[in-house]
């Protein structure tokens, strides 16, 4: 949008592209990444309208991408040197309330719409507790990306604690 703002936060210009791409790959499902969205009255329609305008077109959800912060050092100036570097998209385990938040408020916009699209919880994936979060806050699926980066087993780590939880449910 030209530097003035997110895409994911326009719901005009969201469903423009979001028709356009679904018009070129067809039957194929269209997944859409979102960013975050304050937590308050205005972030909430806001998320609402935008869901509302792509849901015609998009089948998944993927929330949240990085969120944009400014990166300073313990001197309180610009950590990242060079024009227009005075904001950097944080990742990883500190997005995790963020992705959990998002992923809570698309749950119940679903719900409370009848929508029919998955969830995919994304942003500090790290322990097993935390892909369950992710369900628990209504994510179909969950997606990491730093965390596997630090921790390799991550991906076997989920599954033994999945495997332990539906072993112990059974009994």
């Amino acid at each position: 949008l030209g530097g003035h703002g997110l895409m994911c936060h326009d719901p005009e210009a969201s469903a423009l592209v979001c028709k356009a791409v679904k018009g070129a790959i067809g039957h194929l499902p269209l997944f859409a990444k979102l960013g975050n969205y304050s937590p308050d009255e205005r972030g909430e329609a806001t998320l609402r309208r935008v869901i509302e305008a792509t849901v015609p077109y998009v089948q998944v959800y993927s929330a949240v991408n990085a969120v944009p912060v400014p990166v300073v050092g313990e001197d309180g100036q610009a950590a990242l040197l060079g024009e227009g570097r005075q904001l950097a998209g944080v990742c990883g385990v500190a997005l995790k309330s963020t992705g959990l938040d998002v992923v809570r408020r698309l749950s119940r916009i679903r719900v409370s719409m009848s929508y029919n699209f998955a969830i995919i919880g994304v942003g500090g994936l790290a322990t097993p507790a935390d892909y369950e979060a992710y369900l628990q806050a209504g994510a179909n699926a969950v997606q990491g990306a730093t965390g596997p980066m630090w921790n390799y087993r991550l991906a076997v780590e989920i599954a033994e604690a999945a495997r332990t939880e539906l072993t112990a449910n059974t009994r």
